[in-house]
């Protein structure tokens, strides 16, 4: 599971005030810092398929995170 990076500038204060409002400005700063450089699900999906594992299903699981799963079929020889 890993931070997803909302789709506007809107949005992310809006996380930061709503799971943060209550950390010190430096901890804000940092969260807000963080969900910015976070991937999208576009972005998540094309590094997935250039490292060959386009296979793994990606999820939203909350409003700020993204969840990468799956298992590999065995290969039959």
């Amino acid at each position: 599971m890993d931070l997803l990076r909302p789709n506007n500038e809107e949005k992310t204060k809006k996380l930061v005030q709503q799971y943060a409002a209550d950390a010190s400005p430096i901890l804000q700063k940092d969260f807000y810092n963080s969900l910015l450089a976070a991937y999208n699900l576009e972005e998540i999906g094309q590094q997935l398929n250039a490292a060959g594992l386009g296979y793994l299903t990606t999820e939203i699981v909350s409003d700020r995170h993204v969840l990468v799963w799956g298992r590999k079929e065995k290969e039959h020889f």
